[in-house]
C-alpha cells in the first residue's frame, strides 16, 4: 500500500513540474534587437538582425556573411544555410548544435534558431568556431551588443563626383596613395567599372551615396587582393583618364565633344557589334575526361565532335570566323577558354557538355547562364563541371570564383546577361525540335560556373543529354544523334543572330 501511495505521489510531482516547465516555456520571451559591427578605420556601424531569448544573443547568420563579405548559399529544404570562408564551406542547421566545415566538425552548446525562414546562431558560440577561419580579429561585448573587427582596415573611404568644362571629375578617397597602375577604369553599357588593387572599400559608406548628377547606382565588391566598384551612369562617356594623387584617385569622365567626330566614331564601332566571330568550347580533355558512361564513352569525346560539326554548319552557311577552344584531345584551364575567346574577339561563347546524375533515370536537356544558383540541382551541376581546376596547375586561383559577390561583380561587368538568357531559350527550343528528347526541369537555369566568368560576350553552356542515363548515352554514342545536337546549335546561333544584328547596318 505505501509503495502505491509512493509511486502516486512521484506521477503528482511530475505532473506538476511538467506544467510549471510548459509554463515556462511559454513565458520565454524573444526580443528583435540589432547587433553593431564595427570595423577598424570606419566610424559607420553596419547592423545585424539579431533576436534575445533566454538572455542569449542569437544573430542572422545570413547578415552576418554579407557584413564580412563571405559567400553565402541556403538550402531552403534542408533547412542549411552555407557561408564559405576562403575554401572552407562552413555548413549551419536549424536545431542541430554540430557545425560542419568541410570535414571537421564543431559542436556548439546551443543550438541554432529559426525565425521567419532564417537562421540565427547563438553568436558568441558561433563566433568561437568560425574565428580560426577568419582572416580579421573579432572582439563581441555581448552586453553592449558591439563587435569590433580588427586587422582589415579599409583604404578606399567615399566618392564624389564633380562637374568640370567638358564633363565630370570622379574622386575617389582614399587613406594611402595608389598608383596609375594600381588603377584599371573602364566603360560597358552604362557602367563605369574600376578596379584598385590592393584597395579594400567601405561598402557601407559607398552604397549610402545618393544620386549624384551622373551617378544612379554604386555597387561595390571587395575580394581579396583588389577592389570593384562599378557607377550606374546616366549619361553618356566619351572617354577615361585616371590620376592618382596622396589621398585620391581621381577619374575624369569626358562627355563634350564635337559632334561630327562622335559620329565617326559610332560608324567606326558598328561593325564591332556584329556577330562575326564564334567560340565554340568542346567541354573537357586531355587528363580530364568528364562524364564516363557505362559503356566507358567519355564527355571529352563526345563534346568535341558535336563542336567540330557545328563549327563545319556554320563556317558553311552564316560565312562568320568559328574557332573551337580545343581541336583535339588536349587539356585547357577553364579561365583559359574565356581568356581565348576575348583575345579572338569572340562575339558568341558556347560551351558544350554533357549531364550525368547519381539518379540514372534522369534525362533531358539543359542550357546554363552564369549566375549565383541555389537550387541543389544547380549547386550539384556547377560543382561538377567546376571540378575540373583540380587537373590544374594552380587551382588555388578560382578560390574567390564561387563567391556570391565575384559572381555578382562578373555578370555588373559583362552586362550580357540578357543577351544570353535570350539565347539559352533558343537553345533548348531549338534542341527539344531536333532531338525529341525532353527539356530537363525548367531548362534554363543559373549557376556559378567558372568557365563562363569572364567572357565579355553572351555566353552560354549546354548539357546536351544524360551520359548516366543509359537510353540517352546509346544515343549520345551515334554521329546521327551528335549531328542533331549540333543542327539545333547552329539553328539557335543562326536565330540569335538575325535578332540581335536587326537595325545594326
Amino acid at each position: 500500500m505505501m509503495v502505491k501511495k509512493h509511486n502516486i505521489l512521484k506521477l503528482v510531482c511530475v505532473f506538476f513540474l511538467l506544467i510549471y516547465t510548459a509554463k515556462s516555456v511559454s513565458q520565454t520571451t524573444i526580443t528583435k534587437t540589432q547587433v553593431y559591427v564595427y570595423f577598424a578605420g570606419s566610424s559607420k556601424p553596419y547592423m545585424i538582425s539579431s533576436l534575445l531569448k533566454d538572455g542569449i544573443i542569437y544573430s542572422s547568420l545570413k547578415e552576418l556573411a554579407q557584413v564580412f563579405h563571405l559567400g553565402y548559399y541556403e538550402n531552403r529544404e534542408k533547412r542549411k544555410e552555407v557561408i564559405r570562408i576562403g575554401s572552407k564551406n562552413i555548413t549551419t542547421t536549424v536545431y542541430n548544435p554540430f557545425i560542419l566545415a568541410d570535414d571537421n566538425v564543431y559542436q556548439m552548446p546551443l543550438v541554432p534558431y529559426e525565425s521567419e525562414g532564417r537562421i540565427y546562431v547563438p553568436l558568441a558560440h558561433y563566433l568561437n568556431v568560425i574565428k580560426k577561419y577568419l582572416p580579421q580579429k573579432v572582439e563581441l561585448n555581448v552586453d553592449r551588443l558591439r563587435m569590433k573587427v580588427y586587422g582589415s582596415l579599409f583604404n578606399i573611404l567615399a566618392v564624389d563626383i564633380g562637374e568640370k568644362e567638358n564633363g565630370y571629375l570622379l574622386t575617389i578617397h582614399t587613406s594611402n596613395k595608389f598608383s596609375k597602375s594600381d588603377v584599371d577604369a573602364s566603360i560597358r553599357h552604362g557602367w563605369l567599372n574600376v578596379t584598385i588593387y590592393r584597395g579594400k572599400l567601405d561598402s557601407l559608406a559607398l552604397t549610402s551615396k545618393k544620386k549624384d548628377k551622373i551617378i544612379d547606382q554604386i555597387l561595390p565588391f571587395q575580394f581579396e587582393k583588389s577592389a570593384y566598384i562599378s557607377f550606374k551612369l546616366n549619361k553618356k562617356i566619351l572617354s577615361t583618364k585616371v590620376y592618382t594623387t596622396d589621398n585620391e584617385i581621381q577619374i575624369s569622365l569626358r562627355t563634350k565633344e564635337a559632334v561630327n567626330i562622335a559620329s565617326t566614331v559610332l560608324d567606326g564601332r558598328k561593325k564591332k557589334w556584329l556577330i562575326d566571330t564564334i567560340v565554340i568550347d568542346p567541354g573537357h580533355g586531355g587528363r580530364q575526361p568528364g562524364c564516363i558512361g557505362q559503356t566507358g564513352i567519355t564527355e571529352k569525346e563526345i563534346t568535341l565532335d558535336i563542336a567540330k560539326k557545328l563549327k563545319s554548319l556554320l563556317e558553311k552557311n552564316l560565312k562568320v570566323k568559328v574557332l573551337l577552344t580545343r581541336n583535339s584531345d588536349k587539356f585547357m584551364g577553364l579561365r583559359d577558354r574565356t581568356q581565348f575567346a576575348n583575345k579572338n574577339n569572340g562575339k558568341l561563347f558556347i560551351s558544350i557538355h554533357a549531364n550525368a546524375s547519381p539518379n540514372r533515370k534522369a534525362r533531358g536537356f539543359s542550357t546554363w547562364v552564369l549566375g549565383h544558383g541555389k537550387s541543389e540541382q544547380a549547386l550539384q551541376v556547377a560543382e561538377k563541371e567546376n571540378s575540373v581546376i583540380q587537373f590544374e596547375d594552380s587551382p588555388e586561383t578560382y578560390k574567390n570564383f564561387g563567391d556570391a559577390a565575384h559572381i555578382l561583380n562578373a555578370i555588373a561587368n559583362s552586362s550580357y546577361q540578357k543577351e544570353s538568357m535570350d539565347l539559352a531559350q533558343i537553345v533548348n527550343k531549338e534542341l527539344g525540335k531536333y532531338t525529341k528528347i525532353p527539356m530537363w526541369g525548367k531548362g534554363v537555369y543559373q549557376a556559378g560556373f567558372y568557365v563562363l566568368i569572364g567572357a565579355a560576350m553572351p555566353r552560354i553552356l549546354v548539357e546536351t543529354a544524360f551520359l548516366s542515363n543509359k537510353y540517352e548515352e546509346r544515343l549520345l554514342r551515334t554521329k546521327s544523334f551528335r549531328r542533331k545536337i549540333a543542327i539545333a546549335l547552329y539553328e539557335s546561333i543562326k536565330k540569335f543572330k538575325t535578332k540581335y544584328e536587326k537595325g545594326i547596318d
